[in-house]
């Protein structure tokens, strides 16, 4: 017994079109990872240049209240955070005695805190703390009365930048989304901001007349 040609025809057929569709299954599957991919690198483009937009900001400021205002409100506007705060350390050697007037004219803005509160916080002086939920049990010494919608923050130290890379305070991101900030969360470019505004501050405090 043959097999009929037009059989083996509509076999060869049904397989081509078989194959043809799983082509285009996978085309269309590339495409889909290639946009996917392209929407990434405009999103990490878009964050960059924002960055860079706010470091030159800061860079052309001149007097230490209008610098903590521009980096805050940057921060907030630029990424649609609820609220982003500064908190500095009480130690003699610090910020806070120097920038006292600051702390008065910026109470929503700048806060101080204990040393000793703020190193058992900040227990690795070099990395950005993440906290989600309860695990900010203590916001309002870093967001004061603006605390009870923050749901996630970023704590993010401020070093001296020097050898001793000491403790000075904290710029403080804080989020009314449980999701905004998460442990996975990349913490470069914010921690570089708060390298430049450490050094900016510095500088026009050098440069104030006591």
């Amino acid at each position: 017994m043959t097999k009929d040609r037009s059989d083996t025809s509509d076999s060869i057929v049904t397989l081509e079109q078989g194959r043809l569709a799983q082509l285009r299954r996978d085309n269309q599957q590339m495409r889909e990872q290639m946009d996917q991919m392209l929407e990434r690198i405009q999103h990490n483009d878009r964050i960059y240049h924002a960055f860079h937009d706010i470091q030159m900001h800061l860079l052309l400021v001149e007097e230490p209240i209008e610098l903590i205002v521009t980096l805050t409100r940057d921060l907030e506007q630029m990424f649609q955070l609820y609220r982003v705060t500064v908190t500095l350390s009480d130690r003699p050697d610090g910020l806070a005695m120097p920038l006292a007037a600051s702390v008065a004219a910026l109470p929503d803005r700048l806060l101080v805190l204990e040393q000793a509160l703020l190193s058992q916080i900040m227990t690795h002086p070099e990395t950005t703390v993440i906290r989600i939920g309860r695990e900010g049990e203590n916001r309002r010494l870093f967001f004061g009365a603006d605390s009870g919608r923050i749901r996630s923050e970023a704590i993010v130290p401020l070093r001296r930048m020097d050898e001793t890379r000491q403790l000075l305070g904290t710029l403080n991101l804080g989020s009314d989304m449980p999701t905004r900030f998460l442990p996975s969360y990349s913490t470069d470019l914010i921690q570089d901001l708060a390298d430049v505004f450490t050094v900016c501050l510095m500088k026009i405090l050098k440069s104030t007349p006591s």
